[in-house]
């Protein structure tokens, strides 16, 4: 009988990996424990845990809770203490260990009632290597109105290039941007950094574009647009690439805006360096999802995993945070849509 690739959905988290392919055959329906880790070195490790469901059962997931859990770092092992507020909410086995690069990781979970030992092991990579060359800022277009009249606000524009270097062509990176939000002092709006928020921002790059059916449909042009960009080394010439991002902000969204300049905002640069399994399953995740929810022609999505016993992600991360350099103030190109073009 012919195979059928389906997606599970765990707390509300949609499964992938990247080591071996899980098969499930039509009426298959005996759960599977799943492990989600994802370890960096800035924050302790938690372990989620809970069995899976078919993608078309819509029954609340089931978290586990009764399990003993372990974690071993460079062979010194701890137990993990059960958390219902951990892991987003859902619920997860906690560690004090905070592993740095270079250390090597595993995971094995004993559950009652499951004949298997769940079983993973992953490493924390180096750090990622990156160079901001410019920081340019554009203040845009001065007081703007929508086609109905309305006033839309004074748009600014920020424009970064920085250069990731790599150690070979088997390197996986994600980048991120995060802006400071403000806070008040004495009914005075003040750049609170202490409070950061993650912002989305284009990049048109041969490295990260994506471009999909419904894309070419509606006459986009494949451009990255998100909040998190995923990308590897293979491609990289002479063992280094240079990116450019574009951040679109409209500073009357968030209110409060009159006293605050925004020329000013301060921003950081979030890159991580990332394990293939993880990488495989952040990709392969954000394309599950997007499939089930919104593809209009997708297919069912394999899940994939490298876990023993059951399925997830055991992967970890090295994360920097890089500050820009003084800004330069000119205009520049740019695109008020979601896609910015060169």
């Amino acid at each position: 009988m012919k195979k059928i690739h389906y997606i599970i959905i765990v707390a509300t988290l949609v499964m992938a990996s990247c080591s071996e392919p899980i098969d499930f055959k039509p009426g298959q329906v005996e759960p599977y424990a799943v492990l989600l880790s994802r370890p960096t070195n800035d924050s302790t490790v938690c372990v989620h845990l809970a069995y899976s469901r078919f993608f078309l059962d819509n029954r609340d997931p089931e978290a586990i809770s009764d399990a003993t859990v372990t974690l071993d770092v460079n062979g010194v092992t701890s137990v993990g203490t059960y958390d219902a507020g951990a892991y987003l909410g859902y619920g997860g086995y906690t560690f004090t260990a905070m592993p740095q690069p270079g250390d090597t990781l595993k995971v094995t979970a004993s559950i009652p009632g499951y004949d298997k030992t769940v079983k993973a092991t992953t490493c924390i990579p180096h750090f990622p290597e990156v160079e901001v060359l410019d920081y340019v800022i554009d203040t845009g277009n001065g007081r703007t109105y929508d086609e109905y009249g309305y006033y839309i606000g004074d748009n600014y524009y920020y424009k970064i290039r920085f250069k990731v270097k790599s150690r070979s062509s088997n390197e996986f990176y994600s980048v991120a941007v995060d802006h400071a939000y403000f806070r008040s002092v004495d009914t005075i709006l003040v750049w609170d950094t202490t409070n950061w928020l993650t912002t989305s921002f284009s990049m048109n790059d041969p490295l990260v574009n994506n471009q999909n059916i419904e894309d070419v449909i509606e006459g986009y042009n494949g451009s990255f647009y998100g909040d998190e960009v995923f990308f590897s080394s293979e491609l990289f010439q002479s063992g280094e690439h240079e990116f450019t991002m574009v951040i679109a902000y409209w500073p009357d969204y968030y209110g409060g805006y009159v006293n605050l300049d925004y020329s000013e905002l301060p921003l950081r640069l979030r890159v991580r360096s990332l394990t293939r399994e993880l990488y495989r399953y952040e990709q392969t995740a954000d394309n599950a999802s997007y499939d089930l929810f919104e593809g209009l022609f997708s297919e069912p999505v394999q899940v994939i995993c490298n876990i023993d016993g059951g399925i997830g992600v055991f992967g970890g991360s090295s994360c920097k945070r890089f500050s820009l350099p003084t800004p330069r103030f000119e205009t520049f190109p740019h695109d008020s849509d979601y896609y910015f073009k060169k």
